[in-house]
């Protein structure tokens, strides 16, 4: 199978979760895939990541005031039940 490069995808985070993030003071955040989102394309991007079938992920987060984000290339990625904990 021929694997997928550089994906980006993007969520949101509060300002102070977002400041601490983008000073890389929090660097793995937690997604939750609650059971509505499960056509969430973001999160099948991040099963995909984790099986192998990506190679080259970015995370963008923006600030749910501002709209500001910051791009990071993700290091991991680690499923525990529904929570995606990404790492860069």
């Amino acid at each position: 199978m021929k694997k997928i490069k550089n994906k980006t995808i993007r969520f949101q985070s509060i300002p102070v979760n977002w400041h601490k993030e983008n000073l890389n003071l929090k660097r793995r955040p937690i997604r939750n895939r609650a059971p509505k989102e499960t056509n969430d394309e973001r999160f099948n991007i991040l099963d995909r990541w984790i099986t192998g079938t990506i190679e080259g992920l970015t995370v963008e987060i923006e600030n749910t005031e501002t709209g500001k984000y910051f791009s990071r290339k993700v290091l991991d990625v680690t499923l525990w039940d529904l929570n995606y904990i990404i790492s860069w």
